[in-house]
Formats: structure tokens, sequence, C-alpha cells
């Protein structure tokens, strides 16, 4: 057998091997606080130690494992194994690096109706770093759902605070969802109408002051 064909076959299941055992560290160390984390881990190992025992079987064979198996974890932890190498690289996840950062146990909450827990995980995000404003966006969207309506306030009006960088778009549909919080809620049309003006006159003849002028009209 050539050096490379020992190469393909050694890789992956080193590489899962080494992906495991950081996972494992990375949960130890109260990295990740669910059980999933840990059930990724062992995952990792078990391959580890399979693959090798099914490459023997033959290249091909082999191969197709290697294609089923690797597809498989990148659709199911692909966002999870983002997060657990960028953990590895630079031990503080608070350093920055967005370009990395990922939510996955948050929105993995959201998928198995856990909208508790992907709170507790954007309100985790937002206390590490107060100024990534797409979690906050998150967590009051989450927030919404779960019908917690002065979290979801708090959320939205912290984003906009921080938010400097927000596009127009994205302002007018935060300062919509707190008038319609305010006026359906909380019983305070007044406020609502603040709300709604607040886009009439930093937007006029737009579709967001269009589409302000319409709400205002059904106080």
């Amino acid at each position: 057998m050539s050096p490379f064909h020992i190469l393909m076959i050694l890789a992956p299941p080193v590489a899962l091997f080494i992906l495991g055992v950081v996972s494992i560290h990375l949960t130890g160390n109260d990295f990740f606080k669910t059980r999933r984390s840990a059930g990724w881990a062992l995952m990792g190992v078990a391959l580890a130690i399979f693959f090798p025992a099914v490459s023997w079987m033959g290249m091909s064979m082999g191969a197709i494992f290697y294609a089923v198996f690797l597809s498989m974890i990148l659709a199911l932890q692909g966002s999870l194994m983002l997060e657990l190498v960028t953990l590895a690289l630079m031990g503080d996840r608070s350093a920055g690096l967005k370009l990395l950062k990922s939510y996955s146990m948050a929105e993995r909450n959201i998928i198995e109706d856990d909208l508790s827990g992907s709170i507790a995980e954007y309100e985790s995000a937002v206390a590490e770093d107060p100024d990534d404003v797409e979690a906050r966006l998150r967590l009051a969207e989450v927030s919404f759902q779960n019908a917690e309506y002065r979290k979801t306030v708090e959320a939205y009006e912290a984003a906009l605070h921080r938010g400097k960088k927000l596009s127009a778009e994205r302002k007018c549909l935060i300062l919509t969802r707190l008038a319609q919080i305010h006026a359906e809620q909380f019983g305070e049309p007044d406020k609502a109408r603040r709300l709604l003006e607040t886009i009439i006159k930093k937007y006029p003849n737009t579709r967001f002051s269009e589409y302000a002028q319409e709400r205002m009209a059904g106080l």
C-alpha cells in the first residue's frame, strides 16, 4: 500500500479523534453546558476508532463509508465543528474573530422547541460581548416567540443603541416591532405612535414611512 493510500486512510480518523478530544476538553471546562456537546465528542471518538477497521475492508468500501459518515457529520454538526475549532485556536471566546462566531447551540435549541434554552444561550453571548448586535437581535426575536415581551423590548432597544451600522431597513423593522408590542401587548398606543413617528421623520418618502403611516392610522 502506497504512502498516499495510508494517508487517506489515517487522516479522517485522526482528525475526528483530535476534534473529539478538543470537544471533551471544552465541555469539561464549561465552554458548552449541554449534553449534546458531550454526545458530539463521544461520536467523534467512536468514529475515529470505527473508520480504520472499515478502511481495511477495501479502499472502495472505505471511501463510501468516509463519504457517507463525513457528509452526515458536516450536515448535522458543521456549525458546531466550526465553533469547536474556533475555540481550540483562540481559547477565549470573547477574543473577537467575528467571522467564526457561531450560535449553533442557541439555534439548535430553537429547532428542538427549547426557546428558553435558546434565550439563555443568547443572553450568555450578549454578556460575553455586549456589542454583539446580531446576538441581541436574535435574543429579541426568540423572546418575542416565547411571549417574553419585556425582554424583547430591552433587547431591541439595546440593539438600536449599539447597532450604529444597522441598515435603515433593519432599524425600521425594529421600530415597527417595538410599536406593535407597545400597542398590542402593553396597551400603550401613544408610545407606539411615537415610535412610528420616528420612522416617518427619519426616513421620509420611503416604503418604511408609508407603512408606518398605515400602522398609525390603525392605532
